[in-house]
């Protein structure tokens, strides 16, 4: 049942033509695109193009690390570095597995 309902939606178009507007730019869209983008196999098209540029990686809630300190935090939660004006940078969930691995 679970399976048919999976298969069912992986078959909509609409599915994947928005897939493939989320993680792909205009420059990147126009090499794929067919002239009528109605007739577009966007399905097709979304596999090409994510083996060729790879998925845009936005994440709502990123770790960051403190450049002073090399702390790792949530940039909601306060993170108590001894200097007041630190700087942070975002760090992606695959760099995260590569630090703690």
């Amino acid at each position: 049942m679970a399976n048919a309902q999976l298969y069912r939606i992986s078959q909509e178009l609409a599915l994947w033509r928005e897939l493939c507007m989320y993680h792909f730019d205009g420059n990147q869209l126009s090499v794929a695109v067919s002239p009528d983008p109605d007739e577009a196999d966007w399905k097709n098209m979304y596999f090409r193009l994510q083996r060729r540029y790879g998925n845009k990686e936005v994440f709502p809630n990123m770790i960051h690390q403190c450049c002073c300190c090399s702390a790792l935090f949530w940039m909601e939660d306060c993170h108590p570095c001894v200097q007041e004006d630190y700087q942070s940078k975002p760090i992606s969930p695959r760099k995260l597995i590569d630090l703690l691995s």
